[in-house]
């Protein structure tokens, strides 16, 4: 949070943030849309970098499932050492 704050504006830390920020927030959006589409909408109009690339979040271009394949590939494996570490501990 202090990076958002406290850091120059062309801090590399502070622009990483905020584009991990921007994304998490874009693909929220997108899985909202589902179940709350006016309040997805809503949000999607509020966020000018979201609404420059369309007019609504139903006529985006929507992401391709699986475009992050090695992070997907990442998660399994950490998944995968939780539930071993939590088993062994159960023991």
């Amino acid at each position: 949070k202090d990076a958002l704050y406290t850091l120059a504006a062309d801090d590399p830390l502070r622009r990483s943030t905020q584009a991990v920020l921007a994304y998490a927030l874009e693909q929220l959006v997108f899985a909202w849309g589902a179940i709350l589409p006016f309040t997805a909408d809503e949000v999607w109009l509020a966020a000018p970098w979201l609404a420059a690339r369309a007019e609504s979040l139903f006529l985006a271009v929507w992401p391709e499932p699986g475009l992050l394949p090695a992070a997907t590939a990442s998660v399994i494996v950490v998944v995968g050492l939780a539930l071993a570490v939590n088993g062994a501990a159960q023991l």
